[in-house]
């Protein structure tokens, strides 16, 4: 008896919580125009670099495109393909495991990897235009 009358309460206190905590966002795409004068090597290298110090694993599929895979153990992965010129890149979406993707949404958690990894490759760039 006491069941049947908590389980109004306990159903609306659920849609509350379940409203309060969503995680799903737009899916980011991060695009830049790269301003200074780069080669396309150059640009590779700076992805890479990039990537591999925010633990992405790089591969170079072909000339002008890198597949970076993001493994979190135990809980979710994400894999990205950046295409690059030396006049910019965009960062693109690939597919993801326990990251809730669908619709355009997807896990706040991916859309702060990549912005990050956006922030560090600019960063990258920047230190490979002061070397010279």
């Amino acid at each position: 008896m006491k069941f049947k009358k908590l389980l109004p309460v306990a159903v609306v206190l659920a849609s509350f919580l379940g409203a309060g905590c969503s995680t799903s966002h737009d899916m980011m795409t991060p695009s830049s125009n790269i301003s200074g004068n780069y080669t396309s090597e150059e640009v590779k290298k700076a992805i890479i670099s990039a990537s591999v110090n925010r633990e992405w694993i790089p591969e170079v599929i072909e000339e002008g495109v890198i597949e970076d895979t993001l493994i979190k153990p135990g809980c979710c992965s994400a894999t990205i393909r950046v295409h690059y010129t030396n006049t910019g890149y965009t960062i693109n979406y690939v597919n993801s495991r326990g990251l809730g993707e669908g619709g355009g949404k997807i896990h706040r958690n991916y859309n702060r990897w990549v912005n990050n990894l956006d922030k560090d490759i600019q960063k990258e760039l920047r230190k490979t235009s002061a070397l010279r």
